[in-house]
């Protein structure tokens, strides 16, 4: 069931009005039957390697909690390699398989596979929760529905966020009563992540896919505009469906945390990731760059840790060597940045640079985007040979006025730059306010107003693909 469709609003809707009829004691398993239901959508062996990995979980923090320490290592131990070898195993196993029939020139041969909904988002979930009990965090939760209901939670199951045990499982599995306020906030981001996947993200993903399928007749200075482009639909496209996941999130009285921080104001490649995907970056710290040893262990122990964690992020991301590189790009990134950090500061003092001034700050900012946007030239392009190309392209026959007038010198692309604008300044101002606390305290029928403005916006200049059907979220095949 796509997020963006009649079939999910109806059901959202039927699930908030099960849920606040049902007394409030019993929510919580409204909600699980609400989660169920929704994964049914994808199918039932997908619902059946859910229900499983949720047993599974269960069962092992359980174990984690009863055993000796030998044997509470054993099962944590045996844990990961079902959880993460399970994952590893369906995103992996056929393109290995295509890779070795190349190497052999042998015939092809594919697995048919189950690649359930969301299992990159889940899987990590479960072992965070694992984990934390293994660690003496906090103890295992007897109640299987309060594990199930966490696991299953439908409203971000698809996309994440990547939520934590102790955070989420108790607002959860202790219902909550209608507020208004919440539920008025809740349709509000809902509408608001509707705006930035229908309005922009797919609007923008027109010419980013235009310049990517077909980089080999565009100029660099195409190429260029593309992967800008791309870096703003992948944003837009991201955060959109997780304000999205938030706002429904919030028709239940739950709060789910932030994931995204306006990461394109980034001083640096560290402070993009402390920004990016937060619950991804905070759980690859927690229980890969931590449990390596993080900076304990010295500079060179440090940088290693860093680089492994962004290849874990790259093949977490995708299929393809293309990934790999990206990670390791950023990885990378972020050890030249402290490796330089003492020469930098050397050089901006005796240049006599001001670090508070806004120049020096917007001068970082434009730099880390650069440095951003090749990355996402990297994660987007089919293929690393592909990549290599559209790179070379950049240094080689730049400026090509006419194809840069064809593609973007358009009507779509100007109602594109407009909305941008908007979209800009509204961040602006939520960087300084709260938005909808502000609107809050207005008159009604100005809050109206300005909804039905922002709803008929997204009615009127929304993309809806061919046929009428929203595209699906970029981030849905990770």
């Amino acid at each position: 069931m796509q997020y963006i469709s009649y079939d999910f609003l109806y059901f959202t809707a039927a699930s908030v009005l099960l849920y606040y009829i049902t007394p409030k004691k019993f929510r919580k398993y409204a909600l699980l039957l609400a989660n169920i239901v929704f994964y049914l959508f994808s199918g039932l062996p997908n619902t059946a390697y859910l229900v499983g990995f949720t047993a599974v979980t269960y069962g092992a923090a359980l174990l984690s909690d009863k055993c000796g320490n030998k044997a509470k290592k054993a099962v944590f131990a045996l844990y990961i390699l079902l959880s993460a070898g399970s994952l590893v195993f369906v995103k992996f196993a056929n393109y290995a398989l295509g890779g070795f029939s190349k190497l052999t020139g042998s015939s092809l041969i594919t697995l048919d596979l189950i690649y359930p909904l969301g299992i990159a988002f889940f899987t990590l979930q479960g072992i965070s929760y694992v984990a934390d009990v293994y660690r003496g965090k906090y103890t295992a939760d007897r109640n299987v529905i309060n594990v199930a209901v966490f696991m299953t939670y439908f409203p971000l199951i698809v996309q994440g966020p990547i939520s934590r045990y102790d955070r989420l499982s108790k607002e959860l599995a202790e219902g909550h009563r209608f507020d208004s306020k919440k539920f008025a906030f809740g349709l509000q981001l809902l509408l608001w992540g509707l705006f930035k996947k229908l309005v922009i993200a797919n609007r923008a993903a027109a010419f980013a896919d235009e310049v990517f399928n077909n980089y080999t007749e565009y100029s660099g200075m195409v190429i260029v505009t593309g992967a800008l482009v791309y870096s703003l639909q992948l944003y837009a496209d991201f955060s959109g469906c997780v304000d999205i996941c938030r706002g429904v999130s919030g028709l239940f009285g739950v709060t789910l945390g932030q994931n995204f921080n306006f990461p394109y104001s980034a001083v640096s490649i560290k402070d993009f990731w402390a920004r990016w995907h937060i619950s991804l970056s905070s759980w690859l710290k927690d229980y890969i760059y931590i449990p390596l040893g993080g900076n304990r262990r010295g500079k060179v122990r440090k940088y290693l840790n860093i680089i492994i964690v962004f290849l874990v992020s790259g093949l977490w991301h995708g299929v393809g060597l293309h990934y790999i590189v990206w990670g390791l790009y950023h990885g990378a990134l972020q050890v030249a940045g402290d490796l330089l950090k003492p020469a930098k500061n050397y050089i901006t003092d005796k240049l006599g640079v001001e670090k508070e001034r806004f120049s020096y700050k917007f001068g970082r900012q434009i730099l880390t985007f650069i440095m951003v946007a090749y990355g996402w030239l990297l994660f987007r392009a089919n293929g690393l040979r592909a990549a290599l190309s559209m790179t070379r392209s950049m240094f080689v026959k730049f400026f090509c006025i006419d194809q840069w007038n064809a593609l973007f010198d358009t009507e779509d692309f100007r109602v594109l730059v407009l909305f941008v604008l908007v979209f800009a300044a509204v961040s602006i101002l939520q960087k300084r306010y709260s938005l909808r606390e502000k609107l809050a305290k207005q008159n009604l029928w100005f809050r109206w107003a300005v909804s039905l403005t922002a709803l008929f916006t997204v009615i009127i200049f929304g993309v809806y693909g061919s046929g009428y059907n929203a595209s699906d979220f970029l981030y849905m095949q990770f």
